[in-house]
């Protein structure tokens, strides 16, 4: 019988191991270009190249994170994104020794 998966829980760490699990490495940037396929990003304050295939591979547990957002249906502006639906608000700091590699 197959276990059932627990759904990520959105937590401030949770999103940082899986942003910085899906970015770009040193080796997967040869001469300022990527070796392999690419998704870039564009936030308000930096831009981002993750690698497609660990951003596709963390894509259950990123839908389970927005799937806790509190109004998603409605269409969240930005500055809500820090609240779930059950009315948590996660840490927003997440040491950098804590990090994964």
């Amino acid at each position: 019988m197959e276990e059932k998966r627990k759904p990520m829980e959105l937590t401030a760490k949770n999103v940082d191991e899986v942003f910085h699990t899906c970015l770009f490495r040193e080796n997967e940037i040869v001469g300022k270009k990527p070796i392999c396929k690419s998704t870039l990003v564009e936030g308000i304050r930096a831009k981002f190249g993750f690698n497609t295939e660990r951003l596709n591979g963390q894509k259950l547990n990123i839908t389970d994170m927005v799937d806790q957002l509190a109004n998603i249906e409605k269409g969240p502006s930005f500055l809500a994104l820090c609240e779930r639906k059950d009315g948590i608000i996660p840490s927003t700091r997440t040491p950098p020794s804590s990090r994964a590699q």
